[in-house]
């Protein structure tokens, strides 16, 4: 994990797909919480980023560094520029 350009954690996962299930699918995303609704995130988040594929260090800075041009391998950007309470 990255924030603000600088890996903060790392971890590995099992070699293997994912495959499809309600945890998966397209409104079962979970951004700042586990799937089962605890440990919420505590914070804010500026900007939220999920690429198809690992990204290397160097392209994870040069990503912070500049504003996003281009959206090669970019899976989902949620850039919580504004807030819409419903």
């Amino acid at each position: 994990m990255w924030v603000d350009g600088v890996q903060v954690a790392a971890a590995t996962s099992p070699a293997g797909s994912v495959t499809e299930g309600k945890e998966f699918g397209v409104q079962g995303i979970h951004i700042g919480e586990r799937v089962d609704g605890t440990s919420r995130f505590r914070g804010s988040l500026d900007e939220v980023r999920v690429y198809r594929r690992a990204l290397s260090p160097s392209e994870i800075t040069r990503l912070y560094e500049t504003n996003l041009s281009g959206r090669r391998g970019l899976a989902l950007w949620l850039p919580f520029e504004r807030v819409d309470p419903n």
